[in-house]
């Protein structure tokens, strides 16, 4: 299950309402197998147990993924083309999606080219981003401490027994850092 509180305009609590302030947790209408969720500013998106992916919420950029830019959608909609999801993570106004082959789809509003597919255009269907070959591949967003939102994608490569991570900001294709593991490891975390 998924519950929402706080801010619920645009339907963003995805309980059928358009509640202004949620001081309690409600839940998300329909959605009782998520297995993963995250939250934007204006929406919120699950992984089902399916592979499916699910986004409720304002959706003017095409954050939500279905192939229309609906403004206020307060029950889940089910994301086009996705059947095989393993991780969500949402910014303000896109959302990136992790599939089982290792491949990374993006959706949503393409400024600065935060959907990883060297373009600025917006798309409301998931679209692949470049250097999909498989290769483990984290992403975060964030806002930056001067109040502008930004929303970085990391990027983890690994190449013989090095990982390379390239993180980038409001500039696509940013400083790669390469770090060097002395053991196997299945899954990275990162932590502010």
């Amino acid at each position: 299950k998924v519950y929402c509180w706080g801010w619920g305009d645009y339907g963003g609590l995805g309980n059928g309402t358009n509640t202004v302030y949620q001081k309690t947790p409600v839940q998300v209408t329909g959605i009782t197998d998520a297995e993963e969720a995250s939250a934007g500013y204006y929406h919120s998106c699950a992984v089902r147990t399916n592979g499916s992916v699910a986004c409720w919420g304002g959706g003017s950029s095409g954050q939500l993924g279905n192939g229309t830019n609906p403004n206020d959608v307060n029950t889940y909609l089910t994301v086009s083309n996705i059947s095989t999801g393993s991780r969500i993570t949402n910014g303000a106004y896109h959302s990136c999606g992790l599939k089982t082959d290792g491949s990374v789809v993006c959706w949503g509003n393409n400024g600065s080219g935060r959907l990883g597919n060297n373009s600025t255009t917006n798309t409301n269907v998931p679209i692949n981003t470049l250097n999909n070959t498989g290769d483990a591949q984290l992403f975060l967003t964030g806002f930056a401490s001067q109040g502008t939102f930004v929303s970085p994608a990391i990027n983890l490569t690994k190449e013989g027994g090095l990982f390379y991570l390239s993180l980038g900001t409001t500039k696509p294709f940013g400083t790669t850092i390469k770090l060097e593991f002395k053991t196997a490891a299945s899954e990275v975390g990162l932590s502010a």
